[in-house]
């Protein structure tokens, strides 16, 4: 993995107005991205029934019964394992790393046009290692267990498999999706964080306006 040069968040202005002038980084549980998904909220390219698997048991068959009657037989099933370990909080966002680059040239910002649908604004952070200091140096003040990482994607295969938070099927690797998750499991339906104004690190624009921004990174003189 190259390095992390950018960071795009696209969402609603409101929260975006909120991550940009306050520094408030929302964390959702993992479980309010599962229920989204499963009632395709927020159109089809968000849904992946795999959000928050830890473990993809498939292949043979699945027997219902009732006392000794089967009432139901599926060839194939799959069975979705999900451990609390990964039952706590997400944010996430899009990734973007130098490999995305050409160096000593302008470049539009490398963005799928599928990622248009999840909000109307959006935070452009061009000082990614800064933004994720601050987060992480307020999630250990506040005694929070963490990780981030990058999303990796991978096939879903026809035998069992293990899944994770940082993980997710090969057809949503458009999203270039990085994630800080919170090893947290409580009743709140969401943790925010205030890391303070961005302004420093980032601008903010409407979604409709993407295009007319470039990203020209330069490697230091030796």
């Amino acid at each position: 993995m190259t390095e992390l040069v950018a960071i795009i968040k696209v969402g609603k202005k409101a929260n975006i107005d909120m991550l940009f002038e306050l520094g408030r980084v929302h964390f959702r549980r993992v479980t309010y991205f599962r229920e989204i998904e499963e009632q395709q909220i927020l159109g089809h390219f968000r849904k992946d029934k795999y959000e928050g698997v830890s473990e993809i048991l498939k292949g043979g068959k699945m027997q219902v019964f009732l006392n000794d009657n089967r009432i139901g037989l599926s060839h194939n099933a799959e069975l979705l394992l999900r451990k609390e370990k990964d039952e706590g909080f997400v944010f996430c966002f899009t990734s973007i790393f130098e490999s995305q680059l050409t160096f000593g040239m302008r470049n539009r910002i490398p963005v799928d046009d599928r990622m248009m649908t999840f909000g109307d604004s959006v935070l452009l952070i061009f000082n990614p290692q800064e933004f994720m200091n601050r987060v992480r140096n307020c999630l250990e003040v506040n005694n929070y267990e963490f990780k981030s990482q990058p999303v990796s994607y991978a096939k879903i295969e026809e035998g069992n498999s293990s899944h994770s938070i940082f993980t997710k099927p090969i057809e949503y690797s458009y999203q270039n999706e990085g994630r800080i998750f919170i090893n947290r499991v409580e009743i709140e339906e969401f943790i925010n964080i205030d890391i303070g104004d961005l302004k420093d690190l980032a601008i903010q624009f409407p979604l409709e306006e993407l295009d007319k921004f470039e990203l020209f990174p330069k490697r230091d003189s030796v």
